[in-house]
């Protein structure tokens, strides 16, 4: 699972944790957080559900997961030619994981 071996890097680096710091954090060996970012082994699921609450990023987050937007969204043209759409767009690619997350919470609740 390369994606999550190097999101695992992306993120520790983000908050400038050293991998002997991660690990000390965690409870686990300093070699243990570089196989996991070698892809050489992977981490267990409660220790996935830690990291992801040390990064505040959701599992789908840690696995760089995405859904894919619907068919009839796909298809509508006229949904990517609003100058809205272009400036949250521009403004998601400069966005750090919390703001992505309260955005991702935000949508939750207004498709309720």
């Amino acid at each position: 699972m390369k994606a999550l071996a190097n999101q695992l890097k992306k993120l520790r680096k983000a908050r400038a944790f050293t991998q002997k710091q991660l690990a000390l954090q965690l409870g686990i060996s300093e070699s243990a957080i570089g196989m996991y970012e070698r892809d050489e082994r992977e981490p267990s699921l409660p220790l996935l559900l830690k990291l992801a609450d040390l990064y505040d990023v959701s599992l789908d987050e840690l696995f760089e997961r995405s859904r894919p937007l619907p068919q009839e969204v796909m298809e509508d043209s006229t949904l990517y030619e609003t100058a809205e759409l272009n400036e949250l767009l521009k403004n998601l690619q400069n966005a750090d994981a919390k703001e992505i997350r309260k955005l991702l919470d935000l949508w939750v609740i207004l498709r309720a």
